[in-house]
C-alpha cells in the first residue's frame, strides 16, 4: 500500500466529517434532552421545572442550565411565558 492509498478522497473525508457532525448533533440533542428530563422537576403535559431548589448541587444545577442554553440555541426548548424557567423540551 503506497502512502497516497493511506488518505481519504477529499469527497469520501467531507461525507465522513458530515456523517461525524450528524451523529455528535444527534448525540448532544438528547443528551441535553435527558438532563433536563432527569435533573428537572416534572409539571403537568410534559412541563419541567428548572429552578433551583433546596438539595441540587453545583454540578445539577450546571447541567440544567448547559443543557436548556445547549436546546434554546438549536431551536427545540420551549419557555412557559408566564415563568422562564418553566421549560418543555420540543417533540
Amino acid at each position: 500500500m503506497n502512502a497516497q492509498a493511506a488518505f481519504l478522497k477529499p469527497q469520501e473525508h467531507a461525507d465522513r466529517l458530515a456523517e461525524s457532525l450528524r451523529l455528535a448533533v444527534e448525540i448532544a440533542d438528547e443528551a441535553a434532552r435527558s438532563d433536563i428530563e432527569s435533573w428537572g422537576v416534572p409539571l403537568a403535559d410534559r412541563w419541567f421545572d428548572i429552578a433551583p431548589h433546596d438539595g441540587d448541587d453545583d454540578y445539577e444545577r450546571a447541567t440544567l442550565i448547559r443543557a436548556a442554553k445547549y436546546l434554546t440555541l438549536r431551536g427545540q426548548l420551549e419557555v412557559d411565558p408566564a415563568d422562564v424557567l418553566k421549560v418543555r423540551v420540543k417533540a
